[in-house]
């Protein structure tokens, strides 16, 4: 029955008994307001519900089921609390006072009233509200501790304490009130109120470390250190891992001049939080100065200054030292000094050289600079004049990250200089978010000449770790033992500059670098991520109606998966990367509440509402091909920036940020990529499919009407489907702007395009369905379409192409070429000669098949027409430099060939 649905739901949420990811107390609350609507049944459904909006939806319905002849109390403090949270909180100051007109004595009224005069400065407004109320009810210990606190902040103390006597009377087990008594006593100065208070305190808390480390200090501020003392240790039994008592007692050693006990006090809290870095600092402050660990690997001047003299300067910049040294503990968390020493040969060098950046997380990471220096060319060395740091979001993307980037200005910068940089960046949060796993990517080349690269990874013998280095000419590798720490090293001189070339891999591919991970396999991956992703796969009663609502009158898989597909890729896209959001998704239920999400989010969204449906799905960690392949060992979550969705039935990915895709047009930057499939902790290691050219083809048929002047009137027909459909629905939908872009678009062919009036002139089909093709129609006049050659007409005949210069413009390789997608073209252009005027040259019918893709060019004359079809498709995605030069003789072909022209004469 309703009431009984009511009653669990409400036993639920009051003992807390509600599984995790289940939401059966919201669900219950909300089937009985639907079954048996009533005021507090709607309050209910409300109180549960997954955001705002929702809450906001159910009070709605509650207001409105209480008419509007009758005020009805609870529903008017249910908007009141709503509107006080929302950034316009100034709206629930009437409707508080709509409350206290119906029940002068309504505490919480009162109260959240008090709390909007307080956020308004209207200090003296709040206590004279709060008198009145005491006035009417002298007993109620929620006034008089509000009004003790506001005359306090007021500052009449006298009048505060008589209140907070009265306040004491009523209640003498409020911890934190008896707290605020003992502080205020010392404070004071007041030994005797001190003791009195903190004996209630500790009678109130006998088994609280808190009241424990109060009471200690309290015993310090009186001057009585072997009470204090006694009392630290209490707590310490209590909780001996308590990181806030252990800190007190190194402190409380500290003043006695007891070091032994201070440094064994500091010792136990990084054996506990080694990554506390102020604990770090402060033990080699107190103990004999000796350099750290880290940074002992750092080169004095003396050593890389005499390199500026080298005669290598085919560079504008060169690196003349690239240390990092990454200090690995037992928890996962790090600490990673580096030193970089540069000198810049040109004067543009210089002058871009004069701000150097490296970006930290600022949520769980700190910077120390070190050290910042240049060394001039006469002996002179100056400092860095500034330093400062700005957030790394891009807005552009609706992308919000902790990443801040850190900036180091430099004095005028001349040829020649030699600047240093030294900083460390240290792992500071209170515990790892990847349990105790740790990864990182450290990169020994870069696109300038280093004449020093090194990387130490410094890690716990007791935990195993699993390293990959990129073969590089030169480099050492040095793996040795050192008490509980194993040192791996890996050091190479004169690393080569890296350098860039047109269509390359990413430069995380190609640059030399050191992978690290204490993942063992991909198994293991695998199952920690489903542990920490699984209870976000949550469903509540709200996700089933939604589900039903989406795949209404839909029978077969195919139809349902697109269905749903759809929705996520409506959902906005917003990317809030904080902290463990960064790499876990977000519930499935608080997605949809919201409707907004990143790719994890949307990811969880599709295989949840999948699931919901019967359909098995598994959320995909993907390395997106803009960031470049990476090798399959070892296993680690560093690599992998993207997250889609998968439904094994039906072989297919979904890109949930894919907007205006359909659901087998895979994203160019998901093609081929390295992914990583959960399935449910049984993960599998796969390269995302790469379709053939038959899948994105662009096919156009063209219609011209030549005239003797060399305008022509054209009809344009063209059918997009596959990897580039996405980009014309999105450059197309917009009706304001489609005239105009196609107009810019047929110009690349045709020259300046008169377009016919109205929608005559283009038109397009619904571009909203994204499983069909995109389809564009244009009509209109080509101002020029042909050129003058003497007595001749020369018209193409066959869209140009640019093989060579996009792909094949050097002429060698050192690199792989990257072409983004594998795609075809057809083109038919029927072109209607004007009277009179008869074909004297046409296009070379040619077929060209490599393994790197083909072409054809056919011809078909007939009395005042010329038929010319042509079709081009790439069939491979990545030429390797030894396949080269047969790739580039296909592109210079294929531009040759597609380059003709059809002559005309009389």
């Amino acid at each position: 029955s309703p009431a009984l649905l009511e009653a669990f739901a409400r036993y639920l949420m009051l003992t807390g008994g509600d599984a995790e990811g289940e939401h059966r107390a919201r669900d219950l609350a909300r089937r009985s307001a639907e079954a048996e609507p009533s005021v507090r049944r709607y309050l209910l459904a409300g109180q549960l519900s997954e955001d705002r909006n929702q809450q906001r939806a159910w009070i709605e319905r509650a207001a409105q089921l209480a008419g509007r002849g009758r005020e009805d109390v609870d529903v008017l403090l249910a908007q009141a609390r709503l509107a006080q949270t929302s950034p316009n909180w100034r709206e629930a100051a009437p409707i508080y006072e709509r409350i206290l007109a119906a029940d002068p004595d309504h505490v919480v009224a009162v109260l959240g009233l008090v709390d909007l005069y307080v956020e308004a400065g209207l200090k003296r407004t709040a206590l004279a509200t709060l008198e009145r109320a005491l006035s009417r009810q002298p007993s109620s210990v929620s006034l008089l501790r509000a009004s003790a606190a506001q005359l306090r902040a007021l500052g009449r103390d006298t009048e505060a304490a008589e209140t907070e006597a009265r306040y004491a009377a009523l209640r003498f087990d409020d911890s934190s009130f008896l707290h605020q008594q003992v502080e205020l006593a010392v404070a004071r100065r007041d030994p005797a109120g001190a003791e009195r208070w903190l004996e209630r305190f500790l009678r109130s808390e006998p088994d609280s470390v808190w009241a424990r480390s109060v009471a200690a200090r309290t015993y310090r501020a009186l001057g009585q250190g072997d009470r204090a003392l006694a009392a630290h240790q209490r707590a310490l039994a209590m909780a001996p891992e308590d990181i806030g008592t252990l800190r007190a007692l190194s402190d409380l050693y500290g003043e006695e001049g007891n070091r032994e006990a201070q440094l064994e006090m500091l010792q136990q809290i990084l054996a506990i939080s080694p990554q506390a870095k102020d604990v770090r600092e402060y033990i080699e402050h107190i103990e004999p100065p000796k350099p750290r660990a880290d940074e002992a690997y750092a080169w004095a001047p003396d050593r890389f200054l005499p390199m500026r003299r080298s005669a290598d300067r085919q560079y504008p910049k060169r690196t003349l030292r690239s240390l990092t040294v990454t200090t690995v503990f037992p928890n996962g968390l790090a600490s990673r000094f580096r030193q970089v020493v540069f000198q810049p040969l040109t004067d543009e060098a210089a002058a871009s050289a004069r701000q150097y950046a490296f970006e930290y997380q600022a949520d769980r990471q700190t910077v120390s600079l070190r050290a910042a220096k240049v060394y001039r060319a006469d002996g002179k060395v100056d400092g860095a004049i500034e330093s400062g740091e700005a957030g790394a979001n891009n807005p552009a993307l609706a992308m919000y990250t902790s990443a801040r980037t850190f900036y180091v200005s430099f004095p005028r910068l001349n040829a020649g200089d030699v600047v240093e940089l030294r900083y460390r960046i240290d792992d500071v949060s209170p515990r790892n978010e990847i349990a105790d796993h740790f990864g990182e990517i450290e990169y020994l080349q870069s696109d300038e000449p280093i004449a020093s690269s090194e990387y130490v990874l410094i890690t716990p013998k007791a935990k195993p770790f699993h390293v990959f280095a990129s073969p590089l000419p030169g480099l050492v590798r040095e793996t040795k033992e050192d008490g509980e720490r194993r040192i791996f090293r890996f050091s190479a001189a004169s690393v080569p500059a890296v350098a860039p070339e047109p269509a390359m891999p990413a430069w995380s591919e190609i640059l030399a670098h050191v992978h690290v991970s204490t993942f063992k396999s991909w198994d293991e991956v695998g199952s920690w991520y489903w542990g920490l992703a699984r209870e976000q796969f949550d469903v509540d009663d709200e996700v089933r109606k939604r589900v039903r609502e989406i795949t209404k009158g839909l029978s077969d898989d195919l139809s349902k998966v697109r269905a749903i597909y759809k929705y996520a890729t409506e959902t906005r896209y917003v990317a809030l990367e904080f902290g463990i959001e960064g790499i876990r998704p977000r519930r499935c239920a608080q997605t949809l509440a919201r409707g907004w999400g990143d790719c994890k989010d949307k990811a969880t969204l599709i295989v949840t509402m999948l699931r919901e449906l019967g359909i098995p799905a598994t959320i995909v960690l993907v390395r997106t091909r803009m960031r470049g392949g990476v090798e399959p060992e070892p296993a680690s979550l560093a690599p992998f920036d993207h997250a889609i969705a998968y439904v094994p039935s039906l072989d297919l990915y979904l890109d949930g940020t894919a907007e205006h895709s359909g659901s087998t047009e895979l994203p160019i930057m998901d093609r081929g990529a390295i992914a990583l499939q959960i399935n449910e902790g049984k993960p599998k290691l796969v390269r995302l499919p790469e379709p053939p050219p038959e899948a994105s083809v662009v096919q156009r048929t063209v219609d011209i009407a030549l005239g003797a002047d060399g305008s022509a009137q054209l009809g344009v027909d063209v059918q997009v489907a596959g990897a580039f459909a996405p980009e014309w629905r999105t450059r197309y939908m917009a009706e304001g702007t489609r005239r105009d872009r196609a107009g810019r678009d047929l110009a690349v062919d045709f020259g300046t395009v008169e377009l016919a009036p109205g929608k005559a002139g283009v038109e397009v089909n619904d571009l909203e369905d994204i499983e069909q093709p995109v389809r564009l129609r244009a009509r209109g006049k080509a101002v020029a379409l042909a050129r003058r050659e003497g007595d001749s007409l020369s018209i193409p005949a066959v869209p140009a192409q640019r093989l060579a210069t996009e792909f094949a413009s050097l002429s060698v390789r050192t690199r792989d070429v990257i072409i983004p997608a594998l795609t075809a073209r057809r083109d038919e252009w029927s072109i209607r000669l004007p009277a009179g005027w008869r074909v004297t040259r046409a296009p070379l019918p040619q077929e060209v098949d490599t393994p790197f893709g083909k072409f054809s060019i056919s011809v078909e004359q007939s009395a005042g027409k010329v038929v010319v079809r042509s079709q081009i498709s790439l069939a491979k995605s990545r030429i390797k430099p030894s396949e080269y030069m047969e790739f580039r003789l296909f592109c210079e072909t294929a531009d040759r060939a597609f380059g003709q022209r059809v002559v005309l004469g009389k």
